[in-house]
């Protein structure tokens, strides 16, 4: 059960959710990192409650920690404000919203490119990672990487650090937008210091700052010993 409703402001910025220890932290499109309070309200129903952003880098929702509340309004308030927002969809749908989403379409790119930028919260070794994959529509129905990025959540510091030349500890990432996991590495056909973009089959190398193709043919499934299960 998750109250106050997910689609209610703020939550509904949220793009990704990860554990690091017992804790739960989401992410947004902007790259804020914000905690998450799992508590019980006194009827001992379970509730969400957003926490201080720890990262801080957007300034349009600055109102993130005053949001934690949803006001009920009653039916036909509801009807109006959803008659509304259909006669707006209405006049101006070429701006489609993907906020609750971790794609965003990109908006410096020439007429008849397709770029995808997708951010995923990864919990591997202790650490809080954040991986920004940046994509291309090629003509040939494929999507080609042209870069990545992983950053490591500074609790210290307050801001999101690079990791360059590799992961360390000896892991991998597999990376979806329903599901992201780290698993140690190297074990089998699984590189170390690689991150495998299951929707889109691409491999990225860290340490040599490449990325290759899986096979293109049909799916791909992975299967792990239980105990990299969760």
């Amino acid at each position: 059960m998750w109250s106050p409703e997910p689609c209610a402001a703020p939550y509904t910025y949220l793009i990704d959710i990860a554990f690091l220890g017992d804790k739960l932290y989401a992410i947004t499109m902007a790259e804020d990192l914000i905690p998450l309070d799992l508590a019980l309200d006194g009827d001992g129903s379970p509730v969400v409650a957003m926490g201080t952003r720890v990262i801080k880098k957007s300034l349009r929702y600055d109102c993130y920690e005053l949001l934690t509340t949803f006001d009920a309004v009653d039916d036909d308030q509801n009807e109006e404000e959803e008659d509304d927002e259909e006669e707006e969809e209405g006049e101006d749908n070429d701006l489609p919203c993907y906020i609750n989403c971790s794609e965003e379409f990109a908006r410096d790119v020439e007429p008849g490119n397709i770029i995808v930028i997708s951010r995923h919260l990864i919990e591997s070794h202790g650490k809080l990672l954040m991986v920004r994959h940046r994509r291309q529509f090629h003509p040939d129905a494929l999507w080609v990487t042209l870069m990545v990025d992983v950053l490591e959540a500074g609790f210290s510091t307050h801001d999101w650090v690079p990791l360059i030349g590799g992961l360390g500890g000896g892991q991998a990432l597999f990376v979806s937008m329903d599901f992201s996991k780290s698993v140690p590495a190297p074990c089998g056909e699984v590189e170390e210091d690689a991150i495998y973009f299951m929707d889109t089959r691409d491999v990225f190398n860290m340490k040599s700052g490449t990325s290759s193709r899986q096979s293109s043919i049909g799916g791909a499934t992975w299967v792990f010993p239980p105990e990299y299960q969760l």
